[in-house]
């Protein structure tokens, strides 16, 4: 009886073990390696339809740690654990929206993400003529514009009409005249990067100064000088779905802290 009861101890040990342990590597699987989102929208047809279930690899660009889990004031506490290698354009990527229910300013918000296809990162201009993105002249990996340029144009070729004339959002001010095809150029704000805070600057960039500011824990003081120098990293995105898209042509720049991974091979 006694030898019975001492062969199960390690039985019931591995057993307690596994039952503990399963979730814990499959919780942290998720939040350091991989996660699966679906997607519940047409803005990134044809490449990814509503219904698709995509995989997100957070290794590439490091996942974000929270080092603040109360989110209901829209800010978000994080830091990024080093990654293989940065947010490129052409890379689709998964990041939470940049705005919150009342849309006049940026905020976080955990369970609200978008997937969208990046057309520009920190430093970058982005210029976008007749359907084609022409200005980022600043990109090292040409991949997206020597592989994929002439498959982009066949394909805006057929879903936006020549004489199409769609306003893109007003996140620039009303006085940019800017359409869904013909947008810029912007520059994508990029961390050390510093502007004349002239009246274009303030329409352009006045939401991403207010967050960093916020992020600072300097929103309550003035502005002070005639310069601002960006803290974060920015990007730009942007559907392939083109003129079925909400994306930064209307809302702006997403914070590089937002972005939650990458969709390999898309």
């Amino acid at each position: 009886m006694h030898g019975k009861t001492s062969r199960k101890h390690p039985l019931i040990k591995w057993l307690l073990v596994l039952l503990i342990g399963l979730p814990v590597v499959h919780y942290a699987g998720r939040v350091f390696v991989v996660d699966r989102f679906g997607i519940s929208g047409v803005s990134m047809a044809p490449t990814l339809t509503a219904g698709q279930k995509v995989w997100v690899n957070k290794l590439l660009m490091g996942p974000r740690i929270y080092t603040k889990f109360d989110f209901s004031g829209g800010d978000l506490k994080c830091v990024r654990l080093p990654g293989m290698r940065k947010l490129r354009v052409g890379d689709v990527a998964v990041f939470n929206c940049p705005y919150g229910q009342e849309g006049d300013s940026i905020a976080f918000r955990i369970n609200y993400v978008y997937c969208k296809r990046c057309w520009g990162v920190p430093g970058d201009t982005v210029l976008i003529v007749d359907g084609r993105l022409v200005g980022s002249w600043n990109i090292q990996n040409r991949f997206w514009h020597e592989h994929r340029a002439d498959e982009l144009v066949d394909i805006l070729a057929s879903i936006v009409p020549e004489k199409v004339s769609v306003r893109a959002g007003n996140f620039a001010g009303e006085e940019e005249r800017w359409t869904l095809r013909d947008f810029g150029p912007i520059v994508v704000p990029k961390r050390g990067m510093t502007v004349a805070l002239d009246s274009t600057v303030l329409r352009r960039y006045g939401q991403v100064i207010d967050w960093e500011r916020r992020c600072a824990g300097s929103a309550s003081e003035e502005v002070a000088g005639s310069t601002y120098t960006f803290r974060q990293d920015w990007y730009f995105f942007v559907g392939d779905n083109f003129l079925n898209s909400w994306d930064s042509r209307h809302f702006g720049f997403v914070p590089a802290d937002f972005v939650v991974g990458i969709v390999p091979n898309k």
